[in-house]
């Protein structure tokens, strides 16, 4: 019960730090890319991963490709203590820039062209895939962010998040049962 509280303190302390830390951009855009990042910060406290995914720098490596906007939202969350490691957070502009090795990895909708590229070239591997792009878990991808910044009763869904349980396990991560419960899963090979 002590960990609940401890997450529901710290989902409310990182909304509050996001939104009101950074800089005050006007444009609703911007605004959903922090609602997005703060929901991709916590998303990512409910994933496990094989012990064997980490390495002495012992931390969880975020790329982010194809989204500036997202990128600029993270950052204050640079360093930040996640499950026991720094969070590390960077931006790649395309996909040969790719270093290795990261534990996540948005997609942003404007890479939608590379995505079979993508997700072939991390094929097994113990690394998230999420992006807000239609048809994403359709495509192979694991998370689908669904509407992030909307009121949920003018979307007509009734949840954030579709997850591919098939690529999450072919990958050897784990997605806490809380976390799957608010989700739409699709089982897609």
């Amino acid at each position: 019960m002590f960990k609940i509280k401890n997450h529901i303190l710290f989902f409310t302390a990182a909304i509050a730090f996001i939104v009101l830390a950074s800089p005050s951009q006007g444009t609703l855009a911007f605004k959903q890319d922090k609602v997005k990042a703060l929901y991709l910060y916590n998303f990512l406290l409910f994933v496990e991963w094989p012990e064997s995914a980490f390495d002495e720098k012992d931390c969880i490596c975020t790329a982010i490709l194809g989204d500036d906007l997202l990128f600029e939202a993270l950052k204050p969350m640079r360093g930040k203590a996640m499950k026991g490691r720094k969070m590390l957070v960077e931006r790649y502009e395309n996909l040969k820039d790719l270093e290795r090795p990261f534990h996540v990895i948005f997609i942003g909708s404007s890479m939608k062209a590379l995505v079979p590229q993508i997700l072939d070239q991390i094929k097994d591997e113990p690394v998230l895939t999420v992006s807000d792009m239609e048809r994403f878990t359709q495509m192979g991808g694991m998370v689908f962010f669904r509407n992030i910044g909307s009121p949920s009763d003018k979307t007509g869904y009734p949840k954030r998040f579709e997850i591919n349980l098939a690529a999450v396990k072919r990958a050897g991560l784990k997605i806490r049962s809380r976390l799957l419960r608010l989700s739409d899963i699709v089982y897609n090979p």
